[in-house]
């Protein structure tokens, strides 16, 4: 009986060994569903915020794709303007060659000025005749007075006057001369 008690003290040391090392493996187990269930729900929670970020990249590239089809279009109409551009800028220089041969061809002198008096443009029988557009003219009454400024022919016209005047002035050989002056003002540009 002794020897059978010592057996089921045993037993029942075993058993009860047993018993706690299934209870530890079963707290093991319990923390590791734990475990696996935070990391489901962190795995959950990543792949919402993928998806949330996938939506975003695509909206994205929905908006990027929009751009990218404005600036084609942006672009097409520079390439239009620039065209245009280029077809009033050959225009352009034509009509100023045609503009620099017929004042070329005028026997006539012709200056242009600014709206300041100031000379901008010559032909060669101005330059001829008065000199060039940086010598200083001074044209005089007919008793050789200079005219005041404000009767001046270049001052007169860029006020916006239209005029004709007669006067004189010191050719390029030193002698007086006689001239008349005819002024018109351009409007526009």
């Amino acid at each position: 009986l002794s020897s059978s008690n010592r057996q089921l003290l045993d037993a029942n040391r075993e058993l009860t060994d047993q018993v706690d090392q299934l209870r530890e493996q079963g707290e093991d187990l319990r923390i590791a569903t734990t475990a696996s269930q935070v990391a489901a729900e962190e795995i959950e929670t990543l792949n919402e915020e993928l998806q949330s970020s996938n939506e975003e990249l695509e909206t994205l590239h929905e908006e990027a794709q929009a751009t990218v089809e404005e600036l084609n279009v942006a672009n097409e109409e520079l390439q239009a303007r620039s065209v245009e551009l280029e077809s009033l800028a050959s225009t352009h220089a034509l009509e100023q060659a045609r503009l620099s041969t017929i004042l070329a061809s005028m026997a006539d002198a012709v200056l242009v000025v600014d709206r300041e008096g100031k000379p901008v443009r010559a032909n060669a029988a101005y330059e001829e005749i008065i000199g060039d557009l940086v010598s200083p003219f001074a044209p005089m009454n007919e008793h050789g007075v200079p005219l005041p400024p404000f009767e001046a022919p270049a001052n007169r016209v860029a006020k916006g006057e239209s005029f004709r005047l007669e006067f004189t002035a010191a050719a390029r050989d030193g002698s007086r001369r006689w001239f008349e002056a005819t002024g018109r003002p351009l409007h526009g540009e």
